[in-house]
């Protein structure tokens, strides 16, 4: 019998596959680092927001009954995600997700949700933001532009026997110069410095399965390293950790023995207390950022071929999606917000 193609295998590999799996997700993300200013700036794109706990809820419904219940498809749910951090305070965060018609993307990398967009515009990335009110309390371009130029890596980030589905991972323009200003706060801020970009896609949610899941990077010599850690749900399982090492000579998985210091306060704030890949990177003494839902910024001391450096580090408690009280989150209509924050430059303790 003929099946249905869930994604489109044939896609570049840094460029839009199409997935149409239910539950399924296509996720870019642009990291830069002004480190003269200590500012940082994350942006997300998403068609399918696997961390979006009514997407995920749905998803479980229709697992349950998938005669009864329609399957959520990754068009329904679209979304933008910024946040701004001067040292470490939150300046301002944004999110919004937008109905399926906002949505809109080419063969080539360039990927459009509402007044939102990334292009390929030479040999740069160009990334344009803006929360869509009259005031523009969020807005600002980006520019990428690689400094090295290595074949698009692609690899699996999650096991089948752990994450159920598929899930890749690929680094495309892994060290970047970066310049720009994103208006947040009531300021504008100009960025000049260092930046990554990367992308994945999956066929179900990513949590399935799983406690939580990290993900993070580093810059430093010209190099960018980026890992994650996936805790599963079975605590006697070994976790799945991955480090890829993005530099002149292209990316590659390196395979130092991963230790992870969980954390044992049994509270949301972070997953890990330390983690080590060998002698290639080391990451202690978390700091809490920005809290919201069940995701935890932090930021981390690291340690890479004996040079001092801080790791901004995202974690997903993905196990708290399917919680009904999750949806204080992000409720049943589509929404943004910006805020400030004026509270104390010194990081919250975990």
């Amino acid at each position: 019998m003929p099946t249905l193609p869930l994604y489109d295998s044939d896609a570049l590999p840094e460029a839009w596959h199409r997935v149409i799996s239910p539950g399924g997700y296509e996720w870019w993300h642009f990291y830069a680092h002004d480190e003269r200013a200590d500012v940082r700036v994350i942006i997300d794109f998403f068609q399918g927001d696997p961390f979006d706990p009514e997407y995920v809820r749905r998803y479980l419904r229709y697992r349950k009954r998938p005669t009864r219940r329609p399957p959520p498809q990754p068009h329904d749910y679209p979304c933008v995600c910024c946040a701004v951090y001067e040292g470490a305070r939150l300046t301002a965060s944004w999110t919004r997700r937008f109905p399926a018609h906002a949505f809109c993307a080419s063969d080539r990398l360039e990927v459009r949700i509402g007044d939102n967009y990334f292009r390929r515009e030479g040999d740069c990335l160009v990334v344009h933001v803006s929360d869509g009110s009259a005031k523009k309390v969020f807005s600002g371009g980006i520019s990428f532009a690689p400094t090295v130029r290595p074949a698009a890596h692609e690899a699996a980030f999650l096991s089948d026997a752990l994450g159920g589905s598929l899930h890749r991972w690929t680094i495309a323009d892994g060290v970047c110069e970066v310049t720009g200003e994103i208006r947040a706060a009531g300021r504008t801020l100009m960025l000049q410095g260092r930046g990554h970009h990367d992308s994945r896609y999956g066929t179900a949610p990513l949590g399935m399965g799983l406690s939580s899941w990290m993900h993070g990077k580093i810059f430093h010599a010209g190099t960018v390293l980026s890992f994650c850690v996936a805790r599963s749900a079975d605590e006697s399982a070994a976790p799945e950790a991955h480090l890829f090492r993005t530099d002149a000579e292209g990316t590659r998985e390196l395979h130092g023995e991963a230790r992870v210091g969980w954390n044992r306060s049994g509270g949301p704030a972070s997953a890990v207390d330390s983690l080590s890949f060998g002698n290639d990177l080391e990451l202690s003494n978390p700091r809490m950022l920005e809290r919201c839902g069940a995701s935890t910024r932090l930021l981390y001391d690291a340690s890479s071929g004996g040079k001092k450096c801080t790791a901004l580090v995202q974690v997903i408690q993905t196990a708290r999606l399917a919680h009904p009280l999750s949806r204080r989150w992000i409720g049943r209509s589509i929404w943004s917000y910006a805020r400030e924050n004026s509270k104390s430059a010194q990081p919250a303790p975990i």
